[in-house]
């Protein structure tokens, strides 16, 4: 069950096990705190304020992923960097 009001509507988000909690500046995954910097900490406000994109996203990664690995595709090909020793 999912929970997402706005900050105005509500000072603690939670999604999951994780919790943010705006009042106190803090952060819970699975009733821990997190030790987060404060650019970290912004971060994940962040997120959370696009969770429902997030999430879309992801779903298309996942099905974009499994059918790469049903036709037999790569998704990604990287060139092999040699490196001279000096």
């Amino acid at each position: 069950m999912m929970q997402n009001e706005s900050h105005s509507e509500s000072s603690v988000f939670t999604n999951g096990k994780l919790r943010v909690d705006y009042a106190a500046g803090c952060a819970n995954l699975n009733d821990k705190e997190l030790h987060l910097t404060p650019i970290e900490y912004k971060l994940l406000c962040l997120l959370e304020l696009h969770v429902e994109a997030l999430d879309f996203l992801h779903k298309i990664l996942v099905i974009s992923i499994r059918a790469c690995l049903i036709n037999g595709k790569q998704l990604y090909h990287f060139n092999k960097i040699e490196i001279e020793a000096r």
